[in-house]
């Protein structure tokens, strides 16, 4: 059940990230289609000078916000990265416990069964079982 709640968590902030990237993905292709008017208008040779001048003043101003959206993009890629890896181990870590707890508990239930174990192993066995329950 824990597992299956992470794996859900997991999934649902993976797919959250997935769309904050598409987002700044977005932003980005709109800022690169601005640019590119801006510098068209720049290097328009029968523009005014007043355009041309606002149009390198506007250019500089998107290159700038180009630039700080793709270090956003850059910073939270890795943290995404970073977060994906941390779960993917935890989920793994938890799936070796519960598989060595199920075969810890198959032991236990063989003893239980089994004619010729002792008192003191089939108790031992049944207070492992139990604890295992309990959680």
């Amino acid at each position: 059940m824990i597992e299956d709640s992470e794996a859900a968590d997991f999934e649902e902030e993976e797919e959250n990230a997935s769309e904050a990237l598409k987002a700044i993905r977005k932003q980005k292709e709109a800022l690169d289609w601005r640019i590119r008017l801006e510098r068209n208008k720049a290097l328009d040779p029968d523009a005014p000078p007043e355009q041309i001048e606002g149009a390198k003043n506007k250019l500089m101003e998107l290159q700038g916000s180009y630039v700080k959206i793709t270090e956003e993009e850059k910073v939270f890629q890795t943290k995404l990265g970073v977060k994906s890896a941390a779960l993917e181990k935890e989920i793994k870590n938890l799936q070796m416990d519960r598989e060595e707890l199920e075969k810890d508990n198959k032991e236990d239930t063989k003893i239980l069964k089994d004619e010729n174990a002792t008192p003191e192993e089939k108790e031992a066995a049944r207070g492992r079982i139990e604890n295992i329950m309990k959680r």
